[in-house]
Formats: C-alpha cells, structure tokens, sequence
C-alpha cells in the first residue's frame, strides 16, 4: 500500500507537507508501522530505511501508529506499543517526524544502559522496540541528522485507496487503537507530550 516517489519535497497548492522518517536502529522492532489520522483516514505504511510523505490541508490532526505486521502474528496490542503525535501544520510549509525505537516507555523518554563497555562508552539498552513519533524541528538535537536521513531514507508515499478500503473492511483496527492511543497519550509527561507534538512554527520551507 506505498510505492517509492521522486526525491523532491514539493508541495502541493496550499497544502502542508507531514515527512514520516524510519532511520535503521539497532532497537526496531521489525515489520512495519500503519499510520493513521484518530479519525480512521489511512496515511500510510512506512518500513525500516523510508521516509513516507504526505500532503494535508492546514490545520490540526492527532496521528496514531502501531505495527500491524507484529500483531498480525499474535501479538496483543497495547498501549504501549501505540504511538501518538498532534500536529497543527500551516500552509507551505514541511514538518518532520522521526519514529524512535527502543526510547521511550509508556510515559515518555527513557535511557536505559547496559553494563557492557565500548570504546565509545556504555551500550544503550532498547526500553522499548515499537514506535515512538518524536518531533523533528530547528531546535531537535538530531536536526542536524536531517539532510543525512533526507539523503539515505527512500521516499514513499502511500495508495491512499487501497489503504483505506484495508482499514474500512477491518473497522475494529481504527477502533481499538485509538482507545490506546487516547490512554497512551494521557499517561504522557509533559516534556513527552511536548516531544509528540508538532507546533506550526515547526515547520521549514523547502525549495524543489
């Protein structure tokens, strides 16, 4: 339900651009993330070494991720396991979005390190292995890992239609994880809500 697409972030006319990025981590889960609006609109798919861009009207939108291939084979989703963002987008303007595996528990950030030693120090240990969604603007320590990612990550966008009509013939999906999505983003901090939004003066104007 994606294909590959022209590296070239364009805008469409009057339109905000949301860049969904998977940098390989040694903490990701495997399969993939289904993305949606909480309202049930099919986003996308976005797999380990992409970068999934959609065009959306200006305005406000809460997302939710989980990995559908995971539950697909047995596993229950939770709440944990379900990743939320909010997004207020201006026109003309693009906004990034990283998906952070092994980073957060339940409420938010965590580090964990494990007591083996490298010659760049402690190894980090994966909290958890499915998706956080963490902002990525000017002021994100990582901003500077942007055009890195914009140049590796192949670009994808998703087939909306057939996306929808997957989600429309399983009506329970949307459903239930959007319920999670709700008590996931409760138990946030306030710093980890902080991250999982998306403000409008986020954003940057690309020139094609």
């Amino acid at each position: 339900m994606s294909r590959v697409v022209a590296p070239v972030p364009k805008h469409a006319e009057g339109s905000a651009k949301l860049v969904f990025l998977w940098p390989p981590d040694s903490c990701e889960g495997g399969g993939y993330q289904v993305i949606t609006t909480r309202g049930g609109k099919f986003v996308g798919n976005i797999a380990r070494g992409t970068r999934l861009e959609t065009d959306l009207a200006p305005g406000s939108y809460d997302f939710i991720t989980w990995n559908s291939e995971k539950e697909r084979f047995g596993q229950a989703p939770s709440v944990e396991r379900t990743g939320v963002l909010h997004a207020d987008v201006r026109p003309q303007q693009t906004y990034f979005v990283r998906l952070a595996f092994g980073e957060w528990a339940v409420s938010g950030p965590r580090e964990q390190w494990s007591r083996t030693w490298t010659g760049r120090g402690p190894l980090r240990r994966c909290v958890e292995s499915d998706a956080a969604l963490v902002r990525l603007s000017p002021q994100s320590n990582l901003w500077p890992h942007l055009q890195e990612w914009l140049d590796e990550l192949t670009p994808i966008a998703a087939d909306t239609e057939s996306g929808q009509r997957w989600l429309e013939q399983q009506p329970w999906l949307v459903a239930t994880h959007r319920d999670l999505a709700d008590a996931r983003a409760l138990r946030l901090t306030r710093e980890a809500r902080r991250l999982a939004s998306i403000e409008p003066t986020d954003g940057v104007a690309l020139v094609p």
